[in-house]
């Protein structure tokens, strides 16, 4: 039996240590499986519908290519799945509805 979560465990957190090495505070996290998936699933969709599709001349080409993609694409259009498969837009509009 598999057991389904509605929300990611938030990370533990570790006594704060002096790295000796750096001679600075570090806090380090007890890694959960769910830590980094939501934006490592970001960052490949960004890089598979954009930017291995995408030749840029220059850096200001990237960044206004990418963030067309997030304002205009990805924040207002894009289906995702966290939302029932609505866009963010409609999402928000439905919530704010109820």
């Amino acid at each position: 039996m598999t057991k389904v979560m509605d929300k990611p465990p938030e990370p533990k957190v570790r006594a704060p240590v002096l790295d000796p090495t750096c001679e600075r505070l570090q806090v380090k996290f007890l890694r959960s499986t769910y830590h980094n998936s939501v934006s490592e699933s970001f960052f490949h969709t960004l890089k598979t519908e954009l930017t291995y599709h995408q030749t840029y001349v220059s850096r200001e080409d990237a960044k206004q290519s990418i963030f067309k993609f997030i304002e205009v694409f990805y924040n207002r259009e894009r289906l995702h799945s966290a939302n029932g498969y609505k866009s963010p837009v409609d999402f928000e509009l439905q919530h704010k509805a109820a």
